[in-house]
């Protein structure tokens, strides 16, 4: 053999132990990257699942948004390479202020809902007032009415005893004119 297919299989040697190297070094820098939390995972999926609920936004808006900067902190304590106790604090937190925020829009839509059922309560016992007053007053109306009905035949009546009175004595007068004559002749 030469010198030359010596110096060539001594270097290949080399160029494996430089390519396992390499290998090594990505390997490592893998590594390096960070396990996902599960207390961080929990916040953002019931942040998730709270911000699907469109009441939350619109009767909740600055619970809301203190669930979202806790998370936001949560999330940049794992991002910057904080304790796992400081995440899952911080995460604990989150879903705490989650949950605050999902509550209080459920308390203030019990509120509202309350709120309607006193005014619809109260719409319909105006109503009912109402429609009593309009009974009431078409009632007196009718009485009113009956009344002068009352009264006009009355009047009537009144008039027609006064003729008939009147009438009775004319009839009288007359009879007396009449009975007078006979004893003339």
């Amino acid at each position: 053999m030469n010198t030359s297919s010596m110096n060539t299989r001594a270097k290949r040697p080399a160029y494996g132990l430089l390519a396992s190297a390499a290998v090594a070094v990505l390997l490592a820098g893998c590594s390096t990257v960070r396990e996902p939390n599960s207390s961080l995972e929990q916040a953002r999926t019931s942040y998730r699942n709270v911000q699907t609920d469109p009441q939350v936004n619109r009767l909740a808006p600055a619970e809301w948004a203190q669930a979202g900067d806790a998370l936001s902190k949560a999330d940049a304590a794992w991002t910057e390479g904080k304790s796992t106790e400081t995440i899952d604090h911080l995460s604990y937190l989150a879903r705490q202020r989650t949950a605050i925020a999902r509550e209080a829009a459920s308390a203030k839509a019990g509120e509202l809902a309350a709120a309607k059922a006193v005014a619809d309560s109260n719409q319909a016992r105006l109503s009912a007032r109402t429609a009593e007053a309009d009974k009431a007053h078409a009632d007196a109306s009718a009485a009113q009415q009956e009344t002068q009905k009352k009264t006009a035949e009355l009047a009537v009546a009144a008039a027609d005893a006064q003729r008939d009175k009147t009438r009775a004595t004319d009839l009288e007068m007359q009879l007396k004119d009449l009975n007078a004559k006979k004893t003339d002749h």
